[in-house]
């Protein structure tokens, strides 16, 4: 079983827990654990306004990753603008901002993040791809991924279905017996998984200083608009005494010893992980493997294995396009593997079956492909002659053209929009959620873009 170790670190506004976060990094140093410290680059630059280069130092020991420029509440919650603002609007915002975030952290920790959580379930698919974009190689935060937490490709992201595999590390209260707990916890959960896979333990670090969180006793002035600066938020009223502070890291020191003594454990890192799981940056097909995505898509609309790697059914389609859209590519033709993402909008599919001619059929691969091309997603709709086409018809036209003898039209069925993975837990199981929304609050247009984006989804090969 291989054990992860991780921590959001994102309290800006209390500065006794830069001495937790620092002592926390220094007790995984002196047990050999290195943990992912997510890092708000709010918080990374208060550790730089504070001067406080031995924090900043021990946490550089370890492995930095990104929690967003401020936990994606400022200048409003994440999921808000970019629900508001539409894809490409939204994403433009959500670059705008998190580009400065992604500079800070990697110039004040010398280290650029090796992968990315949102702050609470405040997110939105803008962000996925924003994140890609930015150079981070993975989102081990996602919601996305196999029941059993192993690794997925997602909007052509890595992604780690983290919390259903957390074993809290973070005291509860100052007067909880926190060893008793952990390891309890820790037991039932490697139960739970039969000895497979991954387990994550995850804490706050503001949590080993206070009850409640940074900035919580202002959440109802947020929702108002009366808080709308980072550094209007207030550390908590009550923070635990020194001695508290201190009963609580020995009781840390002895989780994190304990799961270090055991040799059914294998410490890993989100960087090893990235490594296992890296695919070339350009990829090449034959000729029999599109006959062997056709067989397979013939069977289920859904992602495809072949022997080196995966594709998500856009890539699929991508793929079969671009090479009936060009009749005149031989039988020995590499052909290139695009990951587009999916739809943008509701992806069109026909309501009756229809009699599609084969220059119909053609004419619809070059525009499938031309839109590819031009702007890295799937058409929702393609219109050749008065017939509108989704891109779920124009994959099973090109699955016919692939596997059965040659005809001068094609009779189509109507068929699901949506690739069958979208009927699984994590896609019907997909939120968004945060204290921070306004009253009413409904991401109706990032929950249906979520839900498109299962275009894109794929097992990942993991070489260890």
């Amino acid at each position: 079983m291989r054990v992860f170790f991780a921590y959001d670190n994102e309290d800006w506004v209390t500065p006794e827990t830069d001495d937790i976060v620092k002592r926390l990094a220094e007790l995984h140093e002196e047990h050999g654990l290195v943990a992912s410290f997510y890092t708000v680059a709010e918080r990374a630059r208060a550790l730089r306004r504070r001067g406080r280069k031995d924090v900043i130092d021990a946490l550089a020991r370890h492995e930095i990753s990104y929690h967003n420029d401020t936990h994606g509440h400022f200048p409003r919650p994440q999921a808000v603008y970019c629900e508001e603002l539409g894809w490409e609007a939204g994403l433009a915002e959500l670059l705008r901002i998190e580009a400065r975030g992604v500079q800070d952290v990697a110039t004040i920790f010398d280290q650029f993040p090796v992968t990315w959580c949102q702050g609470e379930c405040n997110w939105a698919p803008q962000a996925v791809h924003a994140l890609r974009q930015l150079g981070i190689g993975s989102w081990t935060g996602s919601l996305y991924g196999t029941p059993d937490g192993m690794p997925v490709w997602y909007m052509g992201q890595l992604c780690v279905r983290r919390a259903m595999h957390v074993v809290p590390v973070q005291p509860e209260s100052a007067d909880e017996d926190l060893f008793a707990r952990f390891t309890r916890e820790f037991e039932q959960r490697l139960e739970e998984k039969g000895g497979e896979g991954f387990i994550y333990v995850f804490g706050h670090p503001c949590r080993w200083g206070a009850e409640t969180w940074w900035g919580q006793e202002q959440w109802d002035d947020y929702r108002a608009g009366r808080t709308t600066e980072p550094h209007q938020l207030r550390p908590p009223s009550k923070l635990y005494t020194p001695a508290q502070v201190e009963r609580l890291m020995q009781e840390t020191d002895r989780c994190l010893e304990w799961v270090a003594s055991r040799s059914d454990l294998t410490p890993t890192t989100y960087a090893e992980v990235n490594a296992a799981c890296e695919e070339p940056a350009m990829q090449w097909l034959a000729l029999e493997d599109l006959l062997d995505i056709a067989i397979q898509i013939a069977e289920q609309l859904t992602y495809v294995t072949l022997d080196e790697t995966t594709l998500s059914p856009a890539d699929a389609l991508a793929a079969l396009v671009w090479m009936l859209s060009r009749p005149d590519a031989g039988d020995g033709t590499p052909i290139p593997l695009r990951r587009p993402l999916g739809p943008l909008s509701e992806p069109h599919a026909l309501s009756e079956r229809t009699i599609v001619p084969v220059p119909v059929t053609y004419a619809a691969y070059r525009l499938v492909d031309e839109a590819i091309e031009r702007t890295g997603a799937l058409p929702a709709k393609v219109t050749v002659n008065g017939l509108d086409l989704g891109p779920a018809d124009v994959l099973r036209l090109a699955v016919h053209e692939l596997t059965a003898a040659e005809q001068e039209s094609w009779s189509l069925s109507p068929g699901p929009a949506l690739p069958a993975i979208v009927e699984a837990q994590c896609f019907r199981e997909t939120r968004f959620n945060s204290w921070s929304y306004p009253e009413g609050f409904e991401p109706t247009f990032l929950a249906n873009l979520a839900r498109w984006q299962s275009w894109t989804f794929r097992p990942a090969l993991m070489r260890w």
